[in-house]
């Protein structure tokens, strides 16, 4: 069976998304709409509605060329079709390795999943890797210093995986491409987002309703 217009429409978004390196949590800072909301409609949990589609497609520079991507054929749903769930494919997707390098790997995932990063790494190992002198010899961070990653601007780091370490465009007083040795990175966290989980029959809560009284 043919993709729904629906389908083929998120994912037109999410390719687009892909190429352009944003996340959702940098869409949703472009378009205004919630994080938590945008997700479920990317994943077609939810309706996209017209006036978040023109949000998107402005956010994201939707052109012409991308519309002539779309294929697909009109066709009648059945009642019991489950909504089905467009993954967004990443450049970053990979399997875990056990006796790989575990830095790279939870870096990686954490830019995959588009989610803010904190890793903590050796001072004494990042002398002459591109960050200030000055922000290295802060006396708060004599032994180890945190770098905290927005997915806001995960477009902007331009994480370069290399055998010895991640190179990543960092900004403190200015823009500095800053390398760090993977054994330099002590420790990694991530800071995650997940919504509850809404009943399928909850209701608008701002719009009116009868209920039947016994």
């Amino acid at each position: 069976m043919p993709p729904s217009p629906s389908k083929a429409i998120l994912t037109l978004i999410l390719k687009v998304m892909q190429e352009q390196g944003l996340n959702t949590t940098a869409l949703a800072k472009k378009t205004g709409l919630e994080k938590k909301a945008l997700k479920r409609i990317l994943s077609g949990q939810d309706i996209l509605t017209v006036d978040q589609l023109m949000l998107i497609s402005a956010a994201i520079q939707l052109q012409e060329q991308h519309l002539d991507m779309l294929h697909f054929q009109f066709s009648t749903p059945s009642e019991d079709t489950e909504p089905s769930v467009v993954p967004l494919q990443t450049e970053h997707d990979w399997t875990p390795n056990p006796i790989g390098v575990q830095a790279r790997q939870l870096l990686r995932l954490g830019f995959a999943l588009g989610t803010d990063i904190l890793f903590y790494a050796r001072t004494d190992a990042l002398v002459g890797h591109g960050i200030p002198e000055h922000i290295l010899s802060t006396e708060q961070f004599q032994s180890r210093i945190p770098i905290r990653l927005d997915a806001a601007y995960h477009q902007y780091i331009k994480p370069l995986y290399l055998d010895d370490g991640i190179e990543l465009r960092l900004s403190f007083d200015a823009l500095y491409t800053c390398f760090f040795p993977w054994h330099s990175i002590i420790q990694v966290a991530f800071f995650v987002e997940e919504a509850p989980p809404q009943p399928d029959n909850e209701q608008d809560k701002s719009a009116p309703f009868l209920r039947v009284v016994k």
